[in-house]
């Protein structure tokens, strides 16, 4: 069981990966909250930022895509810290490259993996 406050938000406009992955890290003890676009995301960080310890976060999202969610974490000295790991379908090279220069922890692509390999990569993340 992991420590209950180890809150990670989840940003994912597929609503069936989303549920997944909510249930299996609540399953597994974290606290979950969720954001289904860009936009969303920046205000949840804003408001909740002291609480999140890591971002699951999705690229192709409506409103504002995850590099600029990156990007204005990056600019923003309260989230700049928190850790993201990418979980995208643009497995290229080049998507790969910009979300790492823009400083995640991981880039992975989802459909090579399950919300329980999904689940220990977060915890894997410090």
């Amino acid at each position: 069981m992991v420590d209950a406050k180890k809150t990670v938000l989840i940003v994912e406009d597929e609503e069936l990966l989303l549920s997944l992955l909510r249930d299996e890290l609540v399953q597994r003890g974290y606290s979950v909250l969720v954001s289904k676009t860009g936009e969303d995301a920046v205000a949840v960080l804003s408001e909740s930022h002291a609480d999140i310890q890591l971002v699951a976060l999705d690229l192709m999202l409506p409103k504002m895509d995850g590099f600029e969610v990156l990007q204005r974490m990056k600019e923003d000295d309260r989230l700049k810290d928190i850790p993201v790991v990418v979980l995208s379908n643009l497995g290229d090279d080049e998507n790969t490259k910009r979300a790492m220069d823009l400083g995640t922890k991981g880039y992975f692509v989802k459909s090579d993996m399950t919300p329980d390999e999904i689940a220990d990569l977060v915890k894997a993340i410090k």
